[in-house]
């Protein structure tokens, strides 16, 4: 089988490059050699050349996948990734940042400031960072800087944990964006599916990277995808959806697939974990699960909550129901 795809291979070092180009030689891809480009230099001098190129081979989708790994936190201009994003429809960016390089260089206050330049701080922050003294933890870096980057590169969603090697135990902040939840939805299928080294201070559930969670975690419990972490999870969101749902929606319902971009930001929760949660709460008479034209589905036969379904609290809120709303 060979794969229609492009390959750019970008690195700021000859010798890396053509380390890289004698691997291909010797243990071929199954891609055409045409499509396969080794580049010495910056991604930024690069980068419009790529975009150009993703463009004319698809128009309209624009697919595709960057995975700017840097070697420290400064090398990738948070406005390149902004660029991106504005010019490709599909387009998913992974950053890797070392979190320990950045805190640790943030106790030298006099070239912090011209080192973070790419990353867009806003004055207040890099005081903050500054005033720190390093002490700050990756809980706290993380819940400070993700909204950041999400704001700077236009990114609609994330999935923002750090992977910390066993041996080195040095922190690296592995940031994949994208403009659909979709995107996103795989790529926590990828982090529940390997279990390796990936984590986050805090739960799975809603508000995983808030600071209430981060205050009731603080003593440096880790969610790191665990089948216990899962059983939590779920726990946690059956708790609080109906709770959630319940300040949006007083008088109406909400599509499950708007439940899921609503939400997909807030838990390390796949949507067919959301899924599964909604159809215990439909069986236990919390919520209640419309088709696609309205018509309320059956709480006891339903086994299968769909994309085009809607869910809506139930008009007669039971006891249990109440406590748990007011809680």
């Amino acid at each position: 089988m060979r794969f229609d795809v492009a390959c750019y291979f970008i690195d700021k070092n000859q010798n890396n490059i053509e380390y890289l180009n004698h691997l291909i030689k010797e243990r071929p891809f199954q891609i055409p050699p045409e499509n396969i480009h080794t580049l010495v230099g910056d991604f930024s001098s690069y980068c419009k050349r790529i975009v150009s190129s993703i463009k004319q081979r698809q128009p309209i989708a624009g697919r595709s996948i960057f995975l700017l790994d840097q070697t420290g936190f400064s090398q990738v201009d948070l406005e390149i990734v902004r660029y991106i994003f504005s010019e490709l429809e599909n387009v998913e960016v992974i950053l890797t940042i070392a979190m320990d390089a950045l805190r640790n260089f943030s106790q030298n206050n006099r070239s912090f400031a011209s080192a973070v330049l790419p990353l867009h701080f806003s004055q207040r922050q890099i005081d903050e960072i500054i005033e720190s003294r390093g002490e700050i933890s990756n809980g706290v870096m993380q819940r400070i800087f993700r909204p950041h980057i999400r704001e700077i590169t236009n990114a609609s969603f994330d999935t923002p944990f750090f992977i910390t090697p066993e041996k080195s135990r040095r922190s690296l902040w592995f940031v994949h964006l994208s403009k659909h939840p979709k995107a996103r939805d795989v790529m926590m299928g990828t982090h529940w599916a390997q279990q390796n080294y990936f984590n986050h201070v805090g739960s799975g559930g809603f508000g995983m990277l808030g600071w209430d969670t981060f205050e009731e975690y603080s003593e440096g419990v880790l969610f790191d995808f665990g089948e216990i972490d899962r059983e939590n999870m779920i726990k946690e969101i059956t708790e609080e959806l109906p709770r959630q749902l319940h300040d949006k929606l007083i008088d109406g319902s909400i599509g499950i697939s708007e439940l899921h971009t609503q939400f997909a930001n807030e838990t390390a929760a796949k949507f067919d974990d959301l899924n599964g949660v909604i159809l215990t709460l439909v069986k236990e008479d919390e919520l209640v699960l419309l088709d696609s034209n309205g018509k309320k589905k059956s709480s006891r036969r339903t086994k299968l909550v769909k994309a085009s379904d809607r869910i809506m609290l139930p008009s007669e809120l039971s006891l249990f129901s109440m406590w748990k709303l007011n809680k």
